[in-house]
């Protein structure tokens, strides 16, 4: 006969539950992201030497960073960019672009949000992320694309630009936001 030790389960420590992303946090992304490709579809001038464009779709990746975070950065960043780039017949570039973008967001986002926020790690951020994102799509385009050196480097202005204007408008959008709905963003 068995004893009544024996018979009984050993405990055994339960599994943590699962974290999932809340439905919320799902629909803020996916509302950016479109904000993202929107902004970034509207605002096409097309740099025909590298079949590249600029946009202000930029705006809203630092504004997804700035505001909510690494996380919605390189997401919104990434998958709004790159979504741009397929409506905009450019889809060769949308493996880069969620790469170039979606590093953009995140760097902008991890610094700025190290630095609590302040104005030095806001323009860090963005520094830090633009310089990810040109450097990004200059080699990809030298390397991957067969663009050339010449035309990759052409390119480089027009990116720089883009970051210098995009940066200051998403950081002005989250600051007047943040002011004026101060729970609406974290941090």
């Amino acid at each position: 006969m068995e004893s009544q030790a024996e018979s009984e389960p050993s405990p055994v420590a339960s599994p943590e539950p699962a974290k999932f992303v809340s439905p919320k946090t799902v629909a803020l992304y996916g509302i950016l992201a479109a904000l993202t490709a929107a902004i970034t579809i509207a605002s096409y001038l097309p740099f025909s030497p590298t079949k590249g464009y600029f946009n202000l779709g930029d705006s809203m990746v630092f504004f997804s960073a700035l505001a909510f975070g690494c996380r919605a950065g390189a997401i919104c960043g990434g998958v709004g960019s790159a979504a741009a780039d397929v409506l905009l017949g450019a889809g060769v570039y949308a493996p880069v672009t969620l790469v170039a973008k979606g590093g953009e967001g995140f760097v902008a986002g991890l610094i700025s949000r190290s630095g609590r926020g302040k104005n030095w790690a806001v323009v860090l951020g963005i520094a830090a992320g633009g310089a990810l994102m040109i450097t990004t799509y200059f080699m990809a385009e030298w390397l991957f694309l067969d663009v050339g050196f010449g035309k990759a480097l052409a390119e480089v202005p027009i990116n720089v630009a883009q970051v210098a204007l995009g940066g200051t408008i998403g950081a002005g959008l989250t600051h007047l936001i943040r002011k004026s709905y101060p729970s609406l963003l974290k941090g």
